[in-house]
């Protein structure tokens, strides 16, 4: 019989499977959840904000936003976050 030797949750699989218009969906979802995971308990939305501070930008933005327009620089053109892209990528 075999054996589970290795499980892994990768959180990203759900959003990069996602037309960009949803994204704004995801975070209105997360907002409203009392019971983020994260470190082994549950956060609120503004309570894990706080805590992951800069780094929480990246990962529910930048993150995906490079990995987008890195194979693709007109990815998010004609999209519902078109114009924050656009910000992002001139700052950088």
């Amino acid at each position: 019989m075999a054996k589970i030797v290795f499980g892994m949750a990768v959180p990203h699989s759900g959003m990069l499977g996602q037309a960009p218009e949803d994204w704004l969906k995801n975070g209105e979802r997360d907002r409203s959840n009392p019971e983020l995971w994260y470190r082994n308990r549950t956060w609120t939305y503004a309570e894990l904000e706080a805590h992951r501070e800069a780094a929480f930008e990246k990962f529910t933005f930048a993150n995906p936003v490079d990995f987008y327009t890195g194979t693709n620089p007109s990815y998010f053109k004609g999209t519902v976050v078109e114009a924050a892209v656009d910000a992002y990528l001139a700052e950088r």
